[in-house]
C-alpha cells in the first residue's frame, strides 16, 4: 500500500507489507507533523522565499535613507558686489642697527627665470660690499659648502634680465646705504654640489654678510655687515659659464 500526500507534503510513503506495526505507522505521522510545522514556520519567515518551478521572486531591497547632498554655495547674483578682504600686512624685517639692512631687489629676475626645475647648481650675488674676499662668501654659505667662486670678465654695460638695476653712487649720495656696495655690473657667481644645494643657498637672499674693519668699506662706525641677494642661474646659462 501507498500513502501518498501525507499532510500537505508531496513525499510518498510505502508499507513494504502487512507485517508492519502501528508504531512505524505512528513515527511517519510524527514525521510529517514536523515537517509540516517547520513548513509553516518557515512561511511567516520574511527573508526566505519559496520557489516554484521555474518562476523566481525576489525579496524586496531594503534601502537606507539616501544621504542628502551637501549644500552647494550660493551663486552670486549679478550686481552684487564681492566683499573685499582687507589687505595683509607684511612683517618689517628687523635688522641688526650694526648691519646694512638694504640689498638689491631681485623680484624682476625671479619673474623672469625659468622654473625650479631648471634650476642649476649655480647662483649669482648681488649687493655685495666693496672689499668682500672670498672667505666672507664661503663663511657667508656656511653649511652648504660652496665648491667654486669665480666672477666674469669685467663688462660695464647693464643687460636687461641679467643685472639688476641699481646705482650704488646715488644710493651712497642719498644715505640709503651705510656700507658701500659694488657696481651691479660686478658679477660674482657660486657653484655648489647640486641644484638642490643651490636652492637652498637662494633662501638666503636678504641675510648679511661679514666683513672685516679694515676691508669694509663703512660710511658709519661699528658697521659689521651688509644684506646682499641671492638670485638662481638657469641650466643653459651656468653650461654656458663653465666652458
Amino acid at each position: 500500500k501507498e500513502l501518498q500526500k501525507i499532510g500537505t507534503t508531496n513525499k510518498c510513503y510505502k508499507l513494504l507489507d502487512d507485517s508492519t506495526s502501528i508504531v512505524d505507522l505512528k513515527k511517519i505521522g510524527e514525521k510529517t507533523r514536523r515537517l509540516y510545522k517547520l513548513e509553516q514556520e518557515n512561511k511567516k519567515r520574511k527573508e526566505i522565499v519559496r520557489l516554484d518551478g521555474d518562476e523566481v521572486i525576489l525579496p524586496p531591497i531594503k534601502r537606507g535613507r539616501v544621504s542628502e547632498k551637501p549644500s552647494q554655495p550660493k551663486k552670486q547674483q549679478v550686481g552684487q558686489k564681492k566683499t573685499a578682504k582687507p589687505p595683509t600686512r607684511k612683517r618689517r624685517r628687523t635688522v641688526d642697527p650694526t648691519v646694512d639692512g638694504w640689498f638689491p631687489d631681485t623680484d624682476d629676475l625671479n619673474r623672469r627665470a625659468v622654473s625650479k626645475d631648471d634650476h642649476s647648481n649655480i647662483v649669482r650675488l648681488h649687493g655685495l660690499p666693496v672689499g668682500v674676499k672670498p672667505e666672507h662668501i664661503r663663511k657667508f654659505f656656511q653649511g652648504l659648502d660652496p665648491s667654486l667662486i669665480f666672477v666674469l670678465p669685467s663688462n660695464k654695460t647693464a643687460l636687461d634680465g641679467w643685472d639688476v638695476q641699481y646705482d650704488s653712487y646715488n644710493l651712497a649720495s642719498a644715505g640709503r646705504i651705510k656700507i658701500d656696495r659694488c657696481f651691479n655690473v660686478f658679477r660674482v657667481f657660486v657653484k655648489f654640489q647640486s641644484a638642490l644645494v643651490a636652492d637652498a643657498a637662494i633662501e638666503r637672499s636678504g641675510e648679511w654678510i661679514g666683513l672685516d674693519k679694515e676691508s669694509a668699506a663703512t660710511r658709519q662706525d661699528g658697521m659689521k655687515g651688509a644684506a646682499i641677494s641671492v638670485s638662481p642661474v638657469p641650466k643653459r646659462v651656468a653650461s654656458y659659464l663653465q666652458k
